[in-house]
């Protein structure tokens, strides 16, 4: 904020100086996406040199918080590419309770959450000023996305409602900067299609869909998971906890307790594409709903002051009427936490 204002001011050495601070403290702390804005923010005031541009991507290689989709995206890209996006992402900040999308609306960006927090609703159009409540509200947290601009050929009609909870920061890409970085990257338009889990109608009858894809609902429950040896199917760790998030095709599941060992474990099995089934019980003091799923990604946060991992657990494939038992179970499961 203070470089944006030195910025404004035409101090624009300045300027660089702190957007170089700025970007150093928020890989440190875990923040990738706007570390990276923020770099770029400094290599529009002072152009870098070679040694200045391979120093700072070397850096990304020892980023402590790996396991999460944009990290994945973005290191896979070539140099040229991941500077050029870069310099096509703007941070946008929206104060509380403040409505970022409104239903009906033409949208033209697609996000992803630096920090804060808003809710979604979700709404059937019926025509151009009426709507009816279709599906309840979903929690937008940290490296969440939204937004729709692609197929950036296209007008995309917003269906949800999206309003801030507390202050937001939000890397936001225009629909023109998209145009111009898919049409010149291709790998940029295959990894934002994954990101954002944009189904293209070829795609849709055959690809399953991935939990981070899904709606989730914030739904906390009581939960034990088991995770299975690959060869035998035999119990190798077994976890108590709760539930972070809920979808119909799987569950954030929080453990009470994590090791450094259990932790490098699981970071090895998912980094290896190794497919590792789980057992995950919903459950209170008088009734229990098991589901078989796999372990499909595993993510560090902060919940309730402490430092912890969220399991990413993807379902395995259910008939709907039984999605919705699963969503009602739960619903009751979570009465009696």
């Amino acid at each position: 904020m203070y470089a944006g204002l030195l910025k404004k001011n035409f101090q624009n050495q300045s300027a660089a100086t702190f957007y170089g601070k700025a970007a150093q403290i928020s890989i440190a702390s875990g923040n990738l996406i706007k570390g990276i804005i923020s770099q770029a923010h400094k290599w529009r005031l002072s152009r870098p040199n070679r040694e200045e541009i391979e120093s700072f991507f070397s850096k990304l290689n020892s980023f402590e918080y790996q396991n999460h989709d944009f990290y994945n995206f973005f290191t896979s890209l070539p140099l040229p590419e991941k500077i050029d996006l870069m310099l096509n992402l703007d941070i946008v900040v929206i104060p509380p309770k403040t409505i970022v999308i409104k239903p009906g609306e033409i949208e033209d960006s697609i996000y992803i959450v630096i920090s804060g927090e808003a809710k979604e609703s979700y709404y059937q159009l019926l025509d151009s000023k009426s709507k009816s409540n279709a599906m309840p509200s979903r929690r937008i947290r940290e490296y969440d996305s939204f937004g729709k601009a692609y197929p950036y050929t296209e007008q995309h009609k917003s269906r949800s409602c999206i309003e801030t909870i507390t202050l937001m920061q939000l890397a936001r890409l225009s629909r023109d900067s998209l145009r111009g970085l898919c049409q010149k990257h291709p790998r940029i338009e295959q990894g934002i299609i994954r990101l954002f889990g944009i189904r293209t109608n070829a795609a849709a009858s055959t690809d399953d869909i991935k939990l981070r894809k899904s709606n989730r609902y914030p739904i906390k429950v009581k939960m034990n998971v088991e995770i299975l040896e690959p060869s035998n199917h035999v119990s190798e760790y077994s976890l108590s906890g709760f539930s972070k998030d809920l979808s119909v095709t799987g569950v954030g599941f929080i453990p009470n307790q994590s090791s450094k060992e259990l932790k490098e474990s699981l970071a090895l099995c998912i980094e290896g594409n190794e497919k590792r089934r789980v057992n995950a019980s919903f459950y209170n003091d008088n009734i229990s709903l098991s589901i078989f799923g796999e372990l499909v990604r595993m993510q560090e946060i902060v919940e309730s002051g402490r430092k912890t991992i969220v399991l990413g657990i993807q379902f395995e494939k259910m008939p709907p009427n039984m999605q919705g038992f699963l969503f009602s179970a739960a619903k009751i499961f979570s009465c009696g936490y």
